[in-house]
């Protein structure tokens, strides 16, 4: 190999690192290129069992009665919003957020996860909520079920619904995802076991959001 033929090589491999290093980096398709947020709101009430009172639970998490709800919802909007920052969830208190939550009834179900019903909610006061939180979407946890089942392992299977609105107060999206656990040992380990049914929850939001 001659002299010309190396330097021929040399400046093809120069031209082939520089390019590499000029070249646009692959964007990674999130959620947070599509400049959306989802406001994530939970009715009072709408953790139901069959087999477990509030009472119940509340001692076999070692909380208080008052914190079953805030607590097991909670483990459901923080994963979210852990899983993707499209999500909002507002820690402290909401005015908006709080009228709104008066207005929503959660019927109940036999056996069945509970249905948030928005009808008493005015459009004027869901436009306020929009406005006032700056959000896209809000997504209701219609509510969270526990049902425990003996035969043929004892195992407490965690089903959570779920409704997504858009702006106009229509509702785009409801769906029911579940996981179980073998007793209610701790919030911790129930967040840690409900990791899998939260990813695909987000999932299915995001491919709705995304259309």
């Amino acid at each position: 190999m001659n002299k010309n033929d190396m330097k021929t090589i040399i400046l093809l491999l120069f031209c082939c690192c520089m390019m590499s290093l000029h070249a646009s980096p692959k964007t990674r398709e999130t959620s947070s290129s599509l400049e959306k947020k989802i406001l994530i709101i939970t009715p009072e009430a709408n953790v139901t069992s069959n087999y477990y009172s509030l009472d119940m639970i509340a001692e076999e998490l070692n909380i208080g009665q008052d914190s079953v709800g805030s607590r097991l919802n909670g483990i459901v909007t923080e994963s979210m919003a852990e899983c993707d920052p499209i999500f909002v969830v507002l820690n402290g208190k909401s005015t908006v957020v709080e009228e709104l939550l008066k207005n929503i009834k959660v019927v109940e179900q036999p056996e069945k996860v509970s249905v948030a019903d928005l009808s008493g909610v005015s459009e004027q006061d869901f436009k306020n909520l929009i406005r006032e939180t700056g959000v896209d979407y809000v997504l209701v946890i219609n509510g969270y079920f526990l049902n425990k089942q003996e035969q043929p392992f004892n195992t407490i299977f965690h089903t959570i619904s779920f409704s997504m609105y858009d702006k106009n107060k229509k509702s785009i999206l409801t769906d029911t995802n579940s996981y179980n656990t073998i007793a209610l040992n701790s919030c911790e380990k129930i967040k840690e076991a409900s990791k899998k049914c939260t990813k695909r929850m987000v999932k299915n939001i995001l491919k709705e959001v995304s259309k």
